[in-house]
């Protein structure tokens, strides 16, 4: 079956620009705001596809256990098993073995650069569009964010 895989941070929830003792402070990944829009999207996917969350965390902070409990709340339709948290630096494709036919929904460029799969941009007010890769705002309404990102895994 095909994969979709979707990013956290600037994708299911705000990005906030946060000096490294912020981003190590606790409560921060816990505390940031969901993109409703994504959020509704994703909702719709997982009844379609299978659906994973992949992020990176920062390795020795209280990151991880923050990531799972903010997914727990805000979208619990994805299961344990289907969240893969990744140290911060290690290649997205590479640690879920992307094939082709798998889909990454990021906002950031090089984690869409390096995969292997079809990829697809979330513009979230901070990033910019590129004509690399297919892209759709975390504004637009849920209904065409799901089709955006199903539309590649067809």
């Amino acid at each position: 079956m095909k994969r979709i895989f979707v990013d956290m941070d600037g994708v299911l929830c705000e990005f906030r620009h946060a000096s490294p003792s912020a981003l190590v402070k606790k409560g921060y990944f816990a505390n940031l705001r969901p993109q409703q829009n994504v959020v509704e999207a994703v909702k719709i996917l997982v009844m379609l596809r299978d659906v994973y969350i992949l992020s990176a965390y920062i390795p020795g902070t209280s990151a991880l256990a923050e990531k799972m409990e903010w997914a727990d709340r805000y979208i619990p339709e994805i299961k344990e098993s289907q969240r893969v948290f990744i140290p911060v630096g290690t290649n997205k494709s590479v640690f879920v073995n992307a094939k082709e036919d798998d889909v990454l929904a990021d906002d950031y460029w090089p984690n869409l650069y390096k995969w292997e799969g079809k990829a697809v941009k979330i513009l979230n007010g901070i990033n910019s569009y590129n004509k690399r890769w297919i892209c759709v705002s975390a504004d637009d309404p849920p209904e065409i964010i799901a089709e955006v990102i199903m539309s590649m895994s067809q």
